[in-house]
């Protein structure tokens, strides 16, 4: 009896053996493809989402992209993650944790690192279900922050004039059919400068650039966040300013033309503007009554 217990004892520790073999060897194949999946600059994860939120795997490379200790951290509370994403990307994130963003399209995230900078993140994210029930998500953030750099300066530089860095006239007729179908207190202003000719002919164009240069930052500085300010013609300019009244607008250009006083006393302006209540259906109208009007103070100014 005793012989027989122990020749059982020695199988099964054999066999245990044997299977110790084979694990070890399964791990050695696996070895490099996880030491792969660990060093690549993409973060992947996986992470449970019912019956409760946790990360099965969370890849180290998340203490590289956001900060030392990031990956700890998460681990142990993974409603972490909510303490580092842009406040404007807060309500996708909740979003995705209940399942209800299209899993067909990446989604783009920021996230603050260790230095406080908000990064540009975007997931491929897939969903996983049991029963019907969504129970987990599973997919790769991909660090795309100078990607969207890149993209905001190009988009800038389409909108932007060369010169002046005011909008261009591209972007101010967008914004004038975007307004023509919208309901605004609307004040259009169009803005040319006089007597550049002779300042050219004088002193050269690259004076007159100056001096462009110079009307242009007057009227960005002084103007109020929903105000469109652009450059449409060699000296001409055009401001759109919803929600804005005559005496505010007055306000507005008495301020520019302080600026342009104290910079260069040959600066001067004709000025045109046209209001209404409403700029639903208005807004070509009202662009050619404040040419018209700009057009009658330049000849006036002639006169003098």
């Amino acid at each position: 009896m005793i012989l027989f217990v122990v020749l059982l004892l020695l199988i099964l520790c054999s066999y245990i053996y044997m299977q110790k073999v084979k694990l070890s060897k399964k791990i050695a194949l696996l070895q490099p493809m996880v030491e792969s999946v660990e060093n690549i600059r993409d973060l992947l994860y996986y992470c449970e989402t019912y019956p409760e939120f946790k990360y099965h795997y969370l890849s180290p490379t998340i203490d590289d992209l956001l900060g030392p200790g990031t990956l700890k951290s998460h681990l142990h509370n993974p409603k972490a993650i909510y303490d580092l994403v842009h406040p404007e990307d807060y309500a996708l994130l909740e979003a995705k944790e209940r399942g209800e963003v299209d899993f067909t399209q990446p989604l783009r995230f920021r996230f603050r690192n260790h230095h406080g900078e908000y990064l540009w993140f975007e997931e491929y994210a897939t969903p996983v279900y049991e029963n019907g029930r969504y129970v987990a998500v599973q997919g790769l953030f991909r660090n795309i922050h100078e990607k969207v750099i890149l993209e905001e300066k190009l988009s800038n530089q389409a909108i932007r004039d060369g010169l002046t860095g005011v909008y261009n006239r591209q972007y101010f007729q967008q914004q004038l059919e975007k307004y023509d179908a919208l309901q605004e207190e609307m004040m259009i202003a169009v803005i040319d400068l006089d007597g550049l000719k002779e300042v050219n002919d004088t002193y050269g164009h690259m004076t007159g650039d100056l001096m462009i240069q110079a009307t242009a930052q007057a009227l960005q500085q002084h103007a109020c966040e929903n105000t469109v300010v652009a450059r449409i013609g060699g000296d001409e300019f055009v401001i759109i300013k919803p929600n804005c009244n005559y005496t505010e607008f007055e306000q507005y250009i008495k301020k520019v033309h302080g600026y342009l006083s104290n910079i260069h006393e040959q600066i001067q302006m004709s000025v045109g503007s046209a209001y209404a209540p409403n700029s639903y259906g208005k807004m070509n109208e009202l662009l050619h009554e404040a040419d018209l009007q700009m057009y009658e103070q330049k000849k006036q100014q002639k006169q003098l």
